[in-house]
């Protein structure tokens, strides 16, 4: 999510939220990880041990806002604790969630970009405050990319969230062939039709179409190509830049 030392990171989430924001009341939790010395993240690690975890450190942030955003720093411990680390991580989105709440604020529906780690830090918030939540999976999926305890959150949170969605079918494969008790449903990137209205362009009758995608499988650039052929059918003259 975009934020003052990185302006550029996350603006599709900024521009996703901006627009549910004309219609809904919406806040966005923000955290990033704070790097400390050697001796903190020691530090760190004996107050974990001992139950005295930081809170994490909530900054103000005005860039790219509304809609309105909650925005923190949190610290891990020592690197060779992993499952530590993610633990403080987690026990940081829900002690940032926690803030909102005393503030009287309490979402009817708690919404994450992703299993890892959104869907993660929605599943162990719903646990606590009995909110809902929805996923929406948008990175490439691979189970056994993560540590065993980390794999175990992650089933927990796909398999107890209300919706999972997916950006495009290949996606829905890529979760439903780890034999997850899942049923996600694709939600495609919609376009506003206001803005971008299919009409001829300065040149005449020709529309220009420039796609800037990854030249990947992946990105299925084989549906945007039937996509122009059938627009071709029904009389639509075009040119079609893709850009890789």
């Amino acid at each position: 999510y975009p934020l003052r030392d990185d302006p550029l990171r996350g603006n599709f989430f900024y521009e996703q939220a901006k627009v549910m924001g004309n219609a809904y009341d919406i806040r966005v939790l923000v955290g990033s990880l704070d790097r400390r010395s050697r001796a903190r993240r020691l530090l760190n690690t004996c107050r974990y041990f001992t139950g005295t975890t930081r809170k994490p450190t909530l900054i103000d942030d005005d860039v790219c806002v509304p809609p309105e955003k909650l925005c923190f720093t949190y610290e891990t411990g020592l690197s060779r604790f992993s499952r530590t680390n993610y633990e403080l991580m987690t026990t940081a989105y829900r002690s940032a969630f926690r803030t909102l709440v005393q503030e009287g604020w309490v979402p009817d529906l708690i919404h994450a970009q992703s299993v890892v780690f959104g869907g993660i830090a929605a599943y162990v918030i719903s646990r606590e405050f009995g909110i809902p939540y929805v996923i929406t999976e948008h990175n490439l999926f691979v189970l056994s990319d993560h540590a065993s305890f980390i794999r175990t959150d992650i089933v927990k949170s796909l398999e107890h969230a209300s919706r999972v969605l997916t950006v495009s079918h290949d996606k829905s494969r890529q979760l439903l062939m780890w034999n997850l008790n899942i049923e996600p449903e694709v939600v495609y990137n919609l376009v506003d039709e206001t803005v971008f209205p299919l009409q001829s362009g300065p040149h005449g009758s020709v529309v220009r179409i420039v796609s800037v995608t990854a030249g990947s499988f992946l990105k299925d650039n084989l549906t945007l190509l039937k996509a122009l052929c059938e627009l071709r059918r029904l009389g639509v003259h075009w040119v079609c830049d893709l850009i890789g």
